[in-house]
Parts: structure tokens; sequence; C-alpha cells
């Protein structure tokens, strides 16, 4: 789906805590993808025409790690330039609400995926403007900056 220029994509994606371990779950992107090599990112996609933001995370979520995830709570935008020139219009949710079992790593588009202390997902690199913004936020949402 893009939006009203033809240019942009809105897309969604999840930072999804586990209060208990202050930790939260990464993905990292193959060396050769096109859009965010080797980056980290949080699970997220394109919104599908006719489909809400809020959808297009859960379902993403469940493609890219078989977590299934509910409770969300919208916590901004942010906008990404891929590798690509691709301009990412993200809607960015948290949740403390999730279950079932992750799928393996390496999948069939992502290297590794990893359940990253709060703080330490601040600073991790490389990763996109839309992946840092939303690890600041749930890191001052959690009184750690």
């Amino acid at each position: 789906m893009t939006d009203l220029n033809g240019d942009t994509y809105l897309s969604a994606m999840v930072g999804i805590i586990d209060a208990s371990g202050r930790c939260t779950l990464l993905l990292r992107r193959f060396d050769a993808d096109l859009e965010y090599p080797s980056h980290w990112c949080f699970p997220g996609g394109r919104v599908d025409p006719g489909e809400t933001p809020p959808a297009a995370a859960v379902r993403e979520v469940l493609e890219e790690t078989g977590l299934r995830v509910g409770r969300l709570e919208a916590v901004g935008r942010s906008r990404s330039l891929s590798a690509t020139g691709r301009t990412y219009l993200i809607n960015c949710f948290v949740t403390e609400s999730w279950s079932g079992t992750m799928i393996t790593f390496p999948s069939a588009e992502h290297a590794a995926a990893a359940w990253l202390p709060i703080e330490a997902s601040v600073d991790l690199a490389p990763v996109g403007p839309a992946t840092r913004w939303l690890a600041t936020t749930i890191r001052s949402r959690f009184n750690l900056a």
C-alpha cells in the first residue's frame, strides 16, 4: 500500500516486550537483503491493501516470528529510507501480550532473532531510524534513559 504520492509505503512494526526479563525481540535481516542489509529490526512489514496498520502488525509478527501478539498500543509513526531509496511510513506499536513458540532461525526473511535487554536495543547497530526510534521509546517507557 502506498501513500498519496505513490512512493511511500505504509508499514507497521511491533516492539514485543518481555517485562519480566526487561528485554525485547529483535530480528536481523540477511546480509543480502536489498532494503536493509544486515540491519536489526523489530518484527513488521508493509500494510496490505484494505488492511489496517494494527492488523498488519499482528499478521507480520505471526509470519516473521510465529508469535501471536495482542493488546497493541500505538506509540507513534516514524519514517525510514531504505537502501533502495524507498520511503516507509511506519506505524509503531508495543505490546507485552504475546504467546506461542518462535519459528526456527534463520527463516525465509531473517538471519537471526534475539531477545535483547531493552537498554542494549537502543545502541544496536546497524538499525534504521524507525527501529532506533522505537527502541528509544521502549527504553523511556521503562525509565532506563
